[in-house]
């Protein structure tokens, strides 16, 4: 199982430098783009111009929209890798006998914890 949490470290490292290299050449460019289409109404009673700066801007706004659901994704799948690794570290607590105390009482309260956490996270 360390093998397969560690293999999620290194997929969730390099996915998300990927992730934030194409997403801000996206965003970016995206935003340059919407940017020198306002630039060039000069005639805003051209329908045909305003049209397509309308466009541009939708456009640019789906593609912002798409990043923020990626972003939210991997947020989530962050927290699972912290609670996992949480987790673990309670697995090799409970080798040393001293610290198995801990260990126990961390297993012993989860049940309150997580009803703890129920009421005050909603």
């Amino acid at each position: 199982i360390d093998v397969v949490l560690t293999l999620l470290y290194l997929g969730f490292a390099v996915g998300s430098l990927v992730r934030r290299h194409v997403a801000k050449d996206t965003i970016t460019g995206g935003i340059i783009n919407l940017m020198n289409c306002f630039l060039q109404v000069t005639d805003v009673s051209n329908r045909d111009v305003v049209a397509f700066t309308i466009n541009t801007y939708l456009d640019t706004l789906d593609t912002i929209a798409a990043q923020v659901l990626v972003e939210h994704a991997m947020k989530l799948l962050a927290y699972a890798l912290v609670l996992l690794s949480i987790g673990r570290v309670i697995a090799y607590m409970s080798v040393h006998p001293r610290i198995d105390v801990i260990a126990k009482t961390i297993t012993h309260a989860a049940d309150d914890m997580f009803h703890f956490m129920l009421v005050f996270i909603f």
